[in-house]
């Protein structure tokens, strides 16, 4: 009664008072674990601020369902049906305060562990039981090394490949060892798909054999030391059977049966069924038994898998699939030029997991070098290159290693097709917004990058508002400051609250209008999710309590 009154007193004197307890919106960095496997609930603990209930939960991947405690805590259970598709999805966590940053979460096809600590000596590892596995684990604190003991056969081949940096934006740079019962380093590895580790390691003898990893700040710093932290998350996943490294051919057309060939390590049956009915874009794929998805691309052009040197390519636009299969291997193909028409030459590779760092090089039917080109830009290994021939006739076009190694992990996707008309894009720095209670507008920035030579009009708005809060368009014009940036504000007139997605649409006003949509600034949303969240907080009511006279 003595601290009910006192808080009755100080709301009578201040006319109005919010709650000592204020709400807060999630503020979450990342969830552990960083996934799980599908046909399993799996507790997930939120690193920051889960938010004041009641919760929301949102996903890109809706077959996902989320179940809060009725107490806060920073814990719920996320339930994983067994239909849902593997591979990536994003999670929010949203209240009547504001919603969470997107962050990932990975749907897996095989049984998941969880790192227990104190693992760092050998003498103290983690004892994997059972294969195949994935473990979730994170190196969270400086110096901290995570060691995991395995009873391997001889002859058996051990894959372990390390999830972190590359999709779940943890920031380590991780380092993976295989050692052997007397502690010696047999094998190591730090950067395979980007700064993430892979080893694939033939057991020459029976006998426990250690699984050790580290890491360093995938962003230099000035020491050099194992580090560590709460957001340093990782999956590894361990396996002696199927796991599959990438499929050939490396895209399929859309509307054609194709057989592909999957490529790796302990593969039973190789081979999969592309039905015509696939969806144009990136969709994962599974082979029988392994451990792992494999992402492939379909597209609408035609796909050759490596055509003979001597084949004439006269159909743009057109994907080649190939494999530097050896060191020092030069595949070259044969275009058809025409004269005044312009060409775009594109080698992907280490950006699709390969090992490759493509160099592209076109001739003419003598040798006379045309053009060569290496890495499109600082940490971007990939190749482009955009010709227009001089004369009609054939051209030759090589693709080699930069530093002339070979594999069945050096593969390449090679399109060649005409250049894309100028445009424009869209982007926001943020993925979530919060229309506040003070009736001042929110500003969204909305930077506009446009193609050179591009130079129309774009008008820009809001799409998915909810009654009462508007947002006038504005317009991108060819030149000045708004060319490459507009603010749009959002006024909030009759609307009690409102939490959900909206997304900012733009339209060029040229002869052939280009719309698109902007995409946040987010590693793992960036070019996935053109949706926004919004959230209208609602107004506190305004009511003066009086003092009751007993009190």
């Amino acid at each position: 009664m003595r601290v009910r009154g006192t808080l009755q007193i100080v709301t009578l004197c201040c006319g109005f008072m919010p709650s000592i307890l204020s709400a807060e919106a999630p503020a979450i960095t990342a969830f552990s674990p960083a996934g799980g496997q599908r046909g399993q609930t799996v507790e997930v603990t939120a690193q920051g601020k889960l938010g004041t209930p009641p919760l929301s939960f949102w996903s890109n991947r809706p077959e996902l369902i989320a179940t809060f405690p009725e107490k806060p805590e920073k814990t719920f259970s996320l339930t994983i049906p067994a239909s849902a598709a593997p591979g990536m999805a994003l999670l929010r966590i949203t209240n009547a305060e504001g919603a969470s940053s997107l962050r990932p979460f990975v749907i897996g096809v095989i049984p998941e562990i969880h790192e227990t600590e104190q693992n760092e000596q050998l003498s103290a590892a983690q004892k994997i039981e059972s294969l195949p596995v994935t473990l979730n684990g994170a190196l969270n604190k400086s110096g901290d090394v995570d060691t995991y003991a395995l009873s391997l056969k001889k002859g058996q081949t051990l894959v372990a490949e390390m999830t972190a940096n590359r999709l779940l934006g943890s920031p380590m740079d991780a380092v993976m060892q295989v050692v052997s019962a007397e502690g010696f380093v047999i094998i190591q590895n730090d950067d395979d798909r980007g700064n993430d580790p892979l080893i694939a390691y033939e057991i020459p003898e029976s006998g426990t054999y250690y699984l050790r990893t580290f890491g360093f700040p995938s962003t230099p710093r000035s020491t050099i030391r194992f580090s560590g932290g709460a957001d340093w998350l990782y999956r590894l996943t361990i396996t002696t059977g199927p796991f599959v490294d990438h499929l050939q051919p490396l895209a399929v057309t859309a509307g054609v049966e194709t057989t592909a060939q999957a490529v790796g390590w302990n593969l039973p049956s190789a081979t999969i069924m592309i039905p015509a009915q696939a969806e144009v874009g990136l969709t994962p794929y599974l082979v029988d038994q392994s451990a792992n998805d494999v992402p492939l691309e379909v597209v609408v052009h035609p796909v050759m898998i490596e055509p003979k040197p001597e084949t004439l390519i006269n159909q743009i636009p057109i994907m080649i699939s190939g494999q530097i299969l050896a060191a020092g291997e030069i595949d070259a193909f044969r275009i058809d030029g025409k004269k005044g028409v312009a060409m775009v030459l594109r080698a992907d590779a280490r950006s699709i997991g390969s090992q490759l760092d493509p160099v592209l090089r076109l001739t003419d039917l003598d040798g006379k070098q045309l053009t060569e080109v290496d890495d499109l830009a600082r940490e971007k290994y990939d190749s482009e290159v955009t010709y227009t021939p001089k004369v009609d006739g054939p051209l030759i076009v090589a693709i080699r290693d930069r530093f002339e190694h070979g594999s069945e992990r050096h593969y390449y996707r090679l399109s060649i097709k005409p250049p894309e008309a100028v445009g424009y894009s869209m982007g926001v720095a943020q993925d979530h917004y919060e229309l506040k209670v003070d009736d001042k507008p929110l500003e969204i920035p909305v930077i506009v990058n446009r193609d050179k030579g591009f130079d129309e009009p774009i008008d820009v708005t809001i799409e998915g508002l909810p009654q009462g809060v508007t947002s006038a368009t504005v317009v991108s014009e060819p030149k000045g400051d708004s060319s490459k940036k507009v603010t749009l504000k959002l006024e909030r007139g009759k609307v009690e609250s409102f939490s959900g997605p909206i997304r900012i649409v733009a339209t060029s006003r040229g002869d052939a209008p280009i719309t698109t949509s902007a995409t946040p600034a987010f590693s793992q949303a960036a070019g996935i999710l053109d949706l926004i969240w919004l959230t209208v907080i609602k107004k506190p009511a305004d009511k003066t309590a009086e003092q009751s006279p007993e009190e």
